[in-house]
């Protein structure tokens, strides 16, 4: 985010605040691509692995399935807009 978007949240209230950030914030492509949620699944498993502490390793393992859910998800919809 940028300047303008922290000075947005800061300075807006309601929805005139989520207006004014949401035109200010960009989408990174990378997010439609199903790879990126399999990295980034694979990388909560990665450090879950190396917690002792069950609750923090079982968020990251519910972060990890999330990320894979996200994953189907980005997938299925580029499988659809390929057959339209």
């Amino acid at each position: 985010m940028n300047v303008r978007g922290i000075a947005a949240i800061r300075a807006g209230s309601g929805t005139e605040h989520y207006f004014m950030c949401s035109r200010l914030m960009e989408i990174s492509p990378e997010i439609t691509d199903p790879a990126y949620w399999r990295r980034r699944a694979q990388q909560a498993r990665r450090m879950a692995e190396q917690l002792s502490d069950p609750v923090a390793r079982q968020t990251l393992e519910e972060i990890a399935a999330n990320c894979d859910q996200l994953a189907d998800l980005t997938a299925a919809r580029r499988t659809a807009k390929t057959r339209n």
